[in-house]
Protein backbone atom coordinates (compact mmCIF):
# COMPACT_ATOMS: atom_id res chain seq x y z
CA UNK A 1 0.00 0.00 0.00
CA UNK A 2 1.51 4.09 -1.02
CA UNK A 3 1.55 6.39 1.68
CA UNK A 4 -2.04 7.21 1.15
CA UNK A 5 -2.74 4.64 2.40
CA UNK A 6 -4.73 4.82 6.14
CA UNK A 7 -2.59 1.70 7.90
CA UNK A 8 -2.70 1.63 11.86
CA UNK A 9 -0.52 -0.49 13.88
CA UNK A 10 -2.72 -2.93 16.12
CA UNK A 11 -0.38 -5.23 17.91
CA UNK A 12 3.11 -6.57 17.27
CA UNK A 13 3.47 -6.84 13.72
CA UNK A 14 -0.19 -6.92 12.80
CA UNK A 15 -1.86 -4.15 10.55
CA UNK A 16 -5.24 -3.10 9.76
CA UNK A 17 -6.52 -1.04 7.36
CA UNK A 18 -8.95 1.59 8.22
CA UNK A 19 -13.00 0.78 8.27
CA UNK A 20 -13.25 3.19 4.99
CA UNK A 21 -11.20 0.99 3.36
CA UNK A 22 -13.05 -2.27 4.28
CA UNK A 23 -16.52 -1.24 4.28
CA UNK A 24 -17.95 -3.26 1.07
CA UNK A 25 -21.09 -1.55 -1.26
CA UNK A 26 -24.40 -1.44 -0.31
CA UNK A 27 -27.47 -0.87 -2.07
CA UNK A 28 -29.36 0.37 0.37
CA UNK A 29 -26.93 3.06 1.43
CA UNK A 30 -26.25 4.51 -1.51
CA UNK A 31 -30.21 4.72 -1.59
CA UNK A 32 -30.02 6.67 1.72
CA UNK A 33 -26.89 9.09 0.37
CA UNK A 34 -28.93 9.70 -2.29
CA UNK A 35 -32.42 10.19 -0.64
CA UNK A 36 -30.39 12.49 1.79
CA UNK A 37 -28.45 14.23 -1.07
CA UNK A 38 -31.62 14.82 -2.71
CA UNK A 39 -33.34 16.51 0.37
CA UNK A 40 -30.67 18.57 1.10
CA UNK A 41 -30.36 19.77 -2.44
CA UNK A 42 -34.17 20.63 -2.99
CA UNK A 43 -34.13 22.55 0.53
CA UNK A 44 -31.12 24.47 -0.75
CA UNK A 45 -32.22 25.20 -4.10
CA UNK A 46 -35.86 26.60 -2.45
CA UNK A 47 -33.62 28.44 -0.05
CA UNK A 48 -31.86 30.05 -2.72
CA UNK A 49 -34.97 30.45 -5.25
CA UNK A 50 -36.60 32.56 -1.99
CA UNK A 51 -33.40 34.68 -2.17
CA UNK A 52 -33.35 35.27 -5.70
CA UNK A 53 -37.54 36.26 -5.43
CA UNK A 54 -36.24 38.45 -2.75
CA UNK A 55 -33.02 40.43 -4.23
CA UNK A 56 -35.48 40.96 -7.61
CA UNK A 57 -38.11 42.79 -5.09
CA UNK A 58 -35.26 44.90 -4.03
CA UNK A 59 -34.04 45.83 -7.67
CA UNK A 60 -37.19 46.59 -8.74
CA UNK A 61 -37.25 49.69 -6.21
CA UNK A 62 -38.87 49.88 -2.51
CA UNK A 63 -41.94 51.58 -3.74
CA UNK A 64 -44.77 50.19 -2.94
CA UNK A 65 -46.28 48.72 -6.11
CA UNK A 66 -49.41 51.06 -6.31
CA UNK A 67 -47.17 54.26 -6.41
CA UNK A 68 -47.57 56.67 -9.55
CA UNK A 69 -44.78 56.26 -11.10
CA UNK A 70 -44.39 52.55 -10.67
CA UNK A 71 -47.90 52.08 -12.39
CA UNK A 72 -46.61 54.28 -15.31
CA UNK A 73 -43.97 51.93 -15.09
CA UNK A 74 -46.38 49.38 -16.04
CA UNK A 75 -48.14 51.16 -18.55
CA UNK A 76 -44.82 51.84 -20.34
CA UNK A 77 -43.78 48.29 -20.73
CA UNK A 78 -47.52 46.94 -21.37
CA UNK A 79 -47.11 49.06 -24.77
CA UNK A 80 -43.79 48.09 -25.36
CA UNK A 81 -45.02 44.33 -25.29
CA UNK A 82 -48.06 45.38 -27.84
CA UNK A 83 -45.60 47.12 -29.55
CA UNK A 84 -43.64 44.20 -30.62
CA UNK A 85 -46.83 41.81 -30.62
CA UNK A 86 -48.03 43.25 -34.29
CA UNK A 87 -51.12 44.19 -33.03
CA UNK A 88 -51.98 48.36 -33.65
CA UNK A 89 -53.67 50.12 -31.87
CA UNK A 90 -57.25 52.03 -33.87
CA UNK A 91 -57.40 55.02 -32.14
CA UNK A 92 -55.34 58.04 -30.91
CA UNK A 93 -55.23 58.22 -27.34
CA UNK A 94 -56.45 55.95 -23.87
CA UNK A 95 -57.24 56.76 -20.65
CA UNK A 96 -54.70 55.89 -17.26
CA UNK A 97 -57.74 56.29 -14.88
CA UNK A 98 -59.43 53.69 -17.17
CA UNK A 99 -56.70 51.37 -17.52
CA UNK A 100 -56.04 51.01 -13.82
CA UNK A 101 -59.53 50.56 -12.96
CA UNK A 102 -59.31 47.69 -15.17
CA UNK A 103 -56.55 46.33 -13.53
CA UNK A 104 -57.73 46.58 -10.01
CA UNK A 105 -61.05 45.39 -10.54
CA UNK A 106 -59.97 42.57 -13.55
CA UNK A 107 -63.11 40.43 -14.64
CA UNK A 108 -62.71 38.04 -17.30
CA UNK A 109 -66.22 37.63 -17.97
CA UNK A 110 -65.98 41.84 -18.92
CA UNK A 111 -62.98 41.46 -20.56
CA UNK A 112 -63.38 42.05 -24.37
CA UNK A 113 -61.76 43.10 -27.74
CA UNK A 114 -62.17 43.19 -31.24
CA UNK A 115 -59.50 43.24 -33.88
CA UNK A 116 -59.93 44.63 -37.77
CA UNK A 117 -57.38 43.06 -40.27
CA UNK A 118 -56.83 44.24 -43.82
CA UNK A 119 -53.45 44.07 -45.92
CA UNK A 120 -51.62 46.86 -44.00
CA UNK A 121 -51.73 45.01 -40.28
CA UNK A 122 -53.69 44.19 -37.56
CA UNK A 123 -55.91 46.81 -36.03
CA UNK A 124 -57.85 47.19 -32.75
CA UNK A 125 -61.07 48.44 -32.92
CA UNK A 126 -62.60 47.99 -29.41
CA UNK A 127 -60.93 46.62 -26.05
CA UNK A 128 -57.74 48.83 -26.16
CA UNK A 129 -57.99 49.73 -22.47
CA UNK A 130 -58.66 45.95 -21.69
CA UNK A 131 -55.62 44.73 -24.22
CA UNK A 132 -53.60 47.62 -22.08
CA UNK A 133 -54.62 45.86 -18.50
CA UNK A 134 -54.35 42.53 -20.09
CA UNK A 135 -50.75 42.87 -20.76
CA UNK A 136 -49.89 44.67 -17.77
CA UNK A 137 -51.82 41.88 -15.97
CA UNK A 138 -50.53 38.94 -18.11
CA UNK A 139 -53.53 37.43 -18.87
CA UNK A 140 -52.80 37.00 -22.55
CA UNK A 141 -56.00 36.54 -24.36
CA UNK A 142 -59.55 35.67 -22.81
CA UNK A 143 -62.35 34.14 -24.51
CA UNK A 144 -63.93 36.94 -25.42
CA UNK A 145 -60.65 39.35 -26.50
CA UNK A 146 -59.59 39.58 -29.94
CA UNK A 147 -62.66 38.96 -31.75
CA UNK A 148 -62.88 39.61 -35.71
CA UNK A 149 -64.43 42.74 -36.57
CA UNK A 150 -65.90 43.72 -39.92
CA UNK A 151 -65.56 48.25 -38.77
CA UNK A 152 -62.35 49.53 -39.66
CA UNK A 153 -60.61 50.97 -36.95
CA UNK A 154 -60.83 55.24 -36.63
CA UNK A 155 -57.09 55.51 -37.13
CA UNK A 156 -54.67 53.52 -38.95
CA UNK A 157 -51.36 55.42 -38.44
CA UNK A 158 -50.99 55.41 -34.57
CA UNK A 159 -48.25 53.29 -32.55
CA UNK A 160 -48.27 51.93 -29.07
CA UNK A 161 -44.96 53.49 -28.52
CA UNK A 162 -42.29 55.40 -30.68
CA UNK A 163 -38.19 55.44 -30.13
CA UNK A 164 -36.91 58.96 -30.49
CA UNK A 165 -35.62 58.47 -33.69
CA UNK A 166 -39.10 57.17 -35.32
CA UNK A 167 -39.96 60.63 -35.78
CA UNK A 168 -42.38 59.10 -38.78
CA UNK A 169 -44.49 57.34 -36.41
CA UNK A 170 -47.48 59.08 -34.47
CA UNK A 171 -47.51 57.04 -30.41
CA UNK A 172 -50.63 56.69 -28.77
CA UNK A 173 -51.63 59.17 -25.97
CA UNK A 174 -52.16 58.10 -22.62
CA UNK A 175 -54.53 60.72 -20.91
CA UNK A 176 -54.91 60.87 -16.99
Amino acid sequence: CSEQCDIRHKTAGQYERSQSQTKKFSLKDLLLETVIGGVTGGLSSAAFYGAGKGIERLKEGLRPSGSAESFDTEISVALDKLENSGLRPGQTEISKGKVKYIVENYDPTKAQSSVYTDSTGKYLVEGHHTTVANMILNKGSGINMNQISPLPPSSKNVYWTKKWYEFWKTAIEIKK
